[in-house]
This record gives C-alpha cells, structure tokens and sequence, in this order.
C-alpha cells in the first residue's frame, strides 16, 4: 500500500511535474521493486519491455506467466490498469500492492518508470 502521505489525497504539495510525483511515489514501490531485491522484478525499462521477463527475477506467479502469453508487453496503458488494481487485472499475482485509485497518480507512476531506462 502506498502510504497516504504519497499520494494527491493526503498532501496536496506533490510537485506539478509528473515525473517528480512519480518519483515519490516510486519510492514505497521501491521497497521490493529494486535492483538488487529477489522479492520482485526491477522495473527499470519496464515500459515496452515483455510481461515476466526479467531475466534477473525467477519468482513469477503462474498467473502472470500465463497473462504474460497473451499479453506480450507493459505498455503505459496496461502498466496503469495494474497499477489501479493488480489483482483485478492478474487474479493470482504475488503483488500484494492493492492498487492506486486516483488516475492522476497512476499517469505519474507511468511517467516515472517510463523514464527508467
């Protein structure tokens, strides 16, 4: 869960810009999604990359091995409905993320790892 503090509900100085907003919000992400964890994939180059693909990360869920075969790569628009509700759009993932609800702090979330590369 990211905690309110992060988001445009619990604090309305977050930065206009969109990639310093998903920036911050990163930073809970961050937590298990980093270059040296084994409890998550590194979402660097994430965007455009195949669905279950890091080579570095062998834990994958059956269910996103299986919604990885028709649902080849994590385009901004797909990387946002996961991010609004993973288990929504993978029933059976590990993610325990529960989602983000508003849609302006998806989109930065989205600019944020499009910019991981």
């Amino acid at each position: 869960m990211i905690t309110p503090r992060y988001t445009a509900v619990g604090d309305q100085n977050l930065p206009k810009n969109s990639v310093e907003r998903g920036r911050q919000l990163y930073s809970q992400c961050s937590l298990c999604h980093s270059d040296s964890s084994t409890t998550a994939p590194n979402l660097n180059s994430i965007v455009g990359r195949k669905v279950a693909s890091d080579d570095s990360y062998n834990n994958y869920s059956k269910a996103i091995i299986d919604f990885s075969g028709s649902n080849k790569v994590w385009t901004e628009p797909l990387l946002k409905q996961f991010i609004a509700s993973p288990k929504a759009l993978i029933p059976g993932t590990y993610m325990g993320f529960s989602g983000l609800r508003n849609t302006q702090d998806q989109q930065a979330l989205v600019d944020y790892l499009s910019s991981l590369n």
